[in-house]
C-alpha cells in the first residue's frame, strides 16, 4: 500500500521503522451463537454457542494495527502463566509482533474481556482483570529489558488502558531514556 499525498507520506515509511508497544496487553474473547430461547431456570436468553474467538487486544491491538502498516513491532506488556497468556504469546507470533519483552507475572491472570454474542448482538461482557500496579520487580525487569534494546527501537508507543501496567515510575524510565538517546521519540495514548 502507498499512499501519495504528503499528510500520509509517515505511513509510506513505516516498512523501514522498528517500533517498541508498551502497555497493558489482554486478550478480547468473543463466544458467538444463536439465541434460541429463554432459559427455564431464570428470565435469560440461552446462546447455543457454536463459535468462539480469541484474538489480542489492548496494546497488543494497537501493536497489530502498527504491524499491518508494515512496520517491526515489538511489544511490552505483562501475562500471567496461564493457558491464555501462552495462547496470547503464539497469536502475536502469527501477527508478526516479536513476543520478546512479554514479560510472564505468575503472580497475575492474562486480562480476558469476554463478550456473548448472538444473532450479532452483545450481550453481556464478562472481564477478568487485575487493575493493581505491576510489582517493582516486574517493573524493575521491564525497564531492563527495554534499556538494553532502546537504540533499536524508533519509537516507542505506550498505550496506556488502566490495567496496572503503565506505571509513574515506568514512564520516568522512559522519559530519562528520550533524554540520552537523540533520534528517538516516545509518543504515549490513553484509552
Amino acid at each position: 500500500m502507498v499512499f501519495k499525498n504528503k499528510e500520509h507520506s509517515i505511513i509510506n515509511k513505516f516498512p523501514e521503522k522498528n517500533l517498541l508497544v508498551l502497555g497493558d496487553v489482554l486478550v478480547d474473547k468473543y463466544i458467538m451463537g444463536e439465541a434460541t430461547r429463554v432459559s427455564p431456570e431464570a428470565p435469560v436468553i440461552v446462546v447455543h454457542v457454536n463459535k468462539e474467538r480469541y484474538i489480542p487486544g489492548g496494546a497488543a491491538n494497537v501493536a497489530n494495527n502498527i504491524s499491518s502498516l508494515g512496520a517491526k513491532v515489538s511489544l511490552c506488556g505483562v501475562v500471567g502463566s496461564d493457558i491464555v497468556g501462552k495462547r496470547f504469546l503464539h497469536d502475536l507470533k502469527n501477527l508478526n509482533i516479536n513476543p520478546n519483552k512479554i514479560i510472564t507475572d505468575r503472580t497475575r491472570n492474562t486480562i480476558v474481556k469476554t463478550r456473548v454474542l448472538a444473532s450479532h448482538q452483545q450481550l453481556v461482557r464478562f472481564d477478568y482483570e487485575d487493575k493493581k500496579a505491576i510489582s517493582e520487580e516486574t517493573e524493575i525487569k521491564i525497564v531492563s529489558s527495554v534499556r538494553k534494546d532502546i537504540s533499536n527501537f524508533d519509537a516507542i508507543v505506550v498505550s496506556d488502558y488502566e490495567k496496572g501496567f503503565v506505571t509513574p515510575n515506568l514512564i520516568q524510565n522512559l522519559c530519562s531514556f528520550q533524554k540520552n538517546e537523540q533520534n528517538f521519540n516516545l509518543r504515549t495514548q490513553a484509552e
